[in-house]
């Protein structure tokens, strides 16, 4: 059966959240769409730059 949970709207400016470590890659810095929080955690999206090279790699 489908799932019928309702979903929110997400729109985050640039100020609303900064680039932060800690996700899967350790040279990867990830910023929060606020997807998850609009979904209840049925999608999860992240803005992803390069922090740092990867050591031997």
């Amino acid at each position: 059966m489908l799932d019928r949970t309702g979903t929110q709207f997400s729109h985050v400016k640039p100020a609303d959240t900064q680039f932060e470590p800690g996700g899967l890659r350790d040279f990867f810095l990830y910023r929060d769409l606020g997807i998850a929080e609009a979904t209840h955690g049925k999608v999860i999206a992240h803005l992803v730059k390069a922090n740092m090279a990867p050591e031997g790699g």
